[in-house]
């Protein structure tokens, strides 16, 4: 076969992939909105804070037509994960005794083709040009994606005194996306985000239950 025969059926096979990706991928468990972990002593009432500012540096997008930011599903399922987390913290019953605020410290979000800075990477493009793009067609992931994430949360009074500060570990998320087991792209990264925010409120939860009644005295 002549190379430039090989190179349009190459270039052919991965448009195909393109159209197919979407709908042969897995699609996103809504179980990975569901937060985990609930502290057996609540907190009392307080006001939830979310400072989207510092989350969209990795979410954010700005859409020119109407100049407006609009943020992408990755940050609105993050939102909403810490709505529904919030419950697992403070008893909302009673009048707010303070603020809650999280925020993002630090994190990224990388795409990587064919995981190139990989061992495995190498090998996937291998058998993928060696197979002139039919592997990927077959379950050969195309590429992955990761994900980094530390946040903190700031509870302060009613006098707006910060009476704590609690940083979580940075967490770190790995998402193949690939035909059929994998997931496309928009996918995997609102998985990770996901996964490492619901990791980041489970250290940042156990550090508030080893914090209770310190914090309860100061919230009176």
């Amino acid at each position: 076969m002549k190379k430039s025969m090989r190179s349009g059926l190459l270039c052919a096979l991965m448009i195909a992939l393109v159209f197919f990706v979407g709908s042969s991928c897995k699609s996103l468990d809504n179980t990975t909105l569901n937060p985990k972990m609930k502290n057996e002593k609540l907190l009392p009432s307080l006001k939830p804070v979310f400072d989207e500012d510092s989350f969209s540096v990795m979410y954010g997008t700005y859409v020119r037509s109407n100049y407006m930011v609009r943020y992408s599903p990755s940050l609105d399922d993050i939102k909403k994960i810490y709505e529904r987390d919030l419950p697992n913290i403070c008893d909302f019953s009673g009048r707010a005794k303070g603020t809650i605020k999280c925020k993002a410290i630090d994190g990224k979000e990388e795409d990587r083709f064919w995981g190139n800075t990989s061992s495995a990477g190498c090998f996937f493009m291998f058998v993928t040009v060696g197979t002139l793009g039919i592997s990927p067609l077959f379950g050969i992931p195309i590429q992955d994606t990761n994900s980094e994430l530390q946040i903190e949360i700031t509870i302060i009074d009613s006098n707006n005194y910060v009476v704590g500060r609690y940083k979580s570990d940075m967490h770190k998320q790995r998402t193949w996306q690939a035909l059929y087991w994998g997931y496309n792209m928009d996918n995997a990264f609102r998985r990770n985000a996901r996964l490492v925010f619901i990791a980041c409120m489970e250290d940042i939860k156990r550090q508030i239950n080893e914090d209770y009644y310190r914090l309860v005295k100061a919230l009176q």
